[in-house]
């Protein structure tokens, strides 16, 4: 075998693995992602067992790459840029559990070095607010997945908790990495989220925001680390029914799907902005249960605040209509006027149901 078909083999832990395939699947120089077990202490592993936090084990994936390609270097900047947070001990986000934790099993005592180098590197330049917790580990047996969570991103990118997580670390390693990237199903998928300008937020089981997508945080005015769940600590902050009256942290339409197991759709509400300004959203919002991870519910909105806007201007506009009919002398050419006014109103009031 010649150099240039040399293939190296790195294996990295960085919480659920759908999303950390994903990622490195889509690295130029990358040859396959095998999702798995490793570290544990039991004699075998499988889902349910390593779910369970008894094993030992963590998900895990494990990168078949061409050095001449891409080095195990360029793979630990993804790992620590962009697949997983490496400050979180024994968690991603809102999966929590030893299985989750974030490690690196280095197959040589090269890799051992060159991580061990890295991670004091990015700790000395304080580039990340708290300390990294990921730990180097003996590699031991890695155990592959079941075959249905091979390529899972790849397959099922429309799937809510994909969609959530793991499609929005495509489009960072877009960001910062486009130039190694090739295009793959999930990356094309990710481009299409990007690009389609829908919110989308996912509650855990107790109704906290777990991740949201770029436009989400843009349309709430707050980063989806900053909201602690169903309430946001921030006093600036506050969410309002359709008519205006303080609309609690549990009667979301997000956490009502979660609570009620019903699907919430064409639910206006509205959002006061630490700027003082006021944002309404129309809220489709439904349950679904992550494999392994409980039950979840995902929230979709858009921005109407410029057709709230025309509502009230409508109003506002017949209220003054109906004034003049009962305080002005009814002839023909104010009869004229009122009528072509409302026929205009019933036409934007039409564009606003469409």
């Amino acid at each position: 075998m010649s150099v240039d078909d040399d293939i190296g083999v790195a294996v990295f832990a960085g919480g659920c693995f759908w999303c950390t395939e994903a990622v490195f699947a889509a690295l130029d120089g990358v040859t396959g992602v095998t999702p798995g077990y490793v570290g544990g202490d039991a004699a075998t592993a499988n889902y349910d067992a390593v779910c369970s936090g008894r094993s030992g084990h963590a998900e895990a994936i494990r990168i078949s790459y061409q050095p001449r390609r891409i080095g195990f270097g360029a793979l630990l900047r993804v790992f620590f840029t962009v697949a997983h947070d490496p400050t979180q001990r024994h968690r991603q986000g809102h999966d929590v559990g030893t299985q989750y934790r974030s490690a690196i099993f280095p197959v040589d005592a090269h890799q051992q070095a060159v991580a061990a180098a890295y991670i004091a590197e990015l700790d000395a330049a304080r580039v990340f607010a708290a300390a990294i917790v990921t730990t180097l580990e003996p590699l031991g047996t890695f155990y592959p997945a079941e075959d249905h969570h091979h390529r899972y991103a790849e397959r099922n990118p429309a799937q809510p908790y994909v969609a959530a997580v793991a499609l929005p670390k495509l489009e960072t390693l877009r960001q910062h990495f486009g130039a190694s990237m090739r295009q793959t199903a999930a990356v094309a998928a990710s481009s299409i989220l990007a690009a389609a300008h829908v919110a989308i937020v996912v509650h855990g089981p107790d109704g906290r925001i777990i991740t949201a997508n770029a436009e989400a945080e843009r349309l709430l005015g707050l980063r989806a680390g900053s909201i602690g769940g169903p309430d946001t600590p921030d006093p600036g902050w506050s969410a309002i029914d359709e008519h205006g009256a303080p609309l609690p942290g549990d009667q979301h339409p997000g956490p009502q799907a979660l609570r009620t197991g019903r699907a919430q759709h064409g639910v206006t509400m509205g959002v006061a902005l630490p700027n003082g300004k006021r944002r309404w959203l129309l809220v489709d919002a439904d349950r679904f249960d992550a494999e392994g991870r409980g039950p979840c519910a995902v929230s979709c909105f858009m921005d109407i605040t410029a057709h709230r806007r025309l509502e009230a201007w409508q109003a506002l506009t017949l209220s003054l209509l109906e004034d003049m009919n009962r305080r002005v002398p009814r002839d023909a050419l104010l009869l004229r006027l009122v009528a072509f006014v409302e026929a205009q109103l019933a036409g934007a009031r039409c564009s606003l149901q469409l």
